[in-house]
């Protein structure tokens, strides 16, 4: 069923649910996000034979980067409510704060849950298969 991420590395999956997560809660709600891509990115990770945790933890994550619109959290309606900022200013500064979140929390699944926690991302932990079945 997800074709499309069959064959792609860890890190570009990584990549996409991060990036997808975070445009979408420019949007969307957080929470809502949140609810619908964690357990999907779940269900994928261990059709892919992947641990879960991996893209689980970037969606979850990445739905707290919302920084580009003010209807995307209701701080940035206030800031944007000060009247001090424009959509503009806050579409252009929240790009780079967006790009610099996807860069980030890649580098954190990667990187810290394998060193730090000892996550193995490759591999389908046991817990996984007996949740499946």
């Amino acid at each position: 069923q997800f074709t499309l991420l069959n064959g792609l590395t860890l890190v570009v999956i990584i990549l996409i649910v991060t990036t997808a997560a975070i445009f979408l809660t420019e949007v969307t709600s957080n929470t809502a996000t949140a609810t619908l891509l964690v357990p999907v990115m779940g269900t994928v990770a261990i059709a892919m034979s992947l641990n879960p945790l991996g893209p689980m933890i970037a969606a979850g994550v990445a739905t707290s980067y919302a920084f580009m619109l003010p209807v995307a959290t209701p701080p940035n309606a206030v800031v944007f409510g000060s009247g001090q900022v424009t959509i503009a200013q806050m579409a252009k500064v929240g790009l780079w704060l967006n790009l610099a979140g996807i860069a980030l929390i890649t580098l954190f699944v990667m990187v810290f849950l394998q060193l730090i926690w000892g996550i193995d991302l490759n591999t389908l932990p046991a817990w996984a298969t007996l949740a499946t079945n």
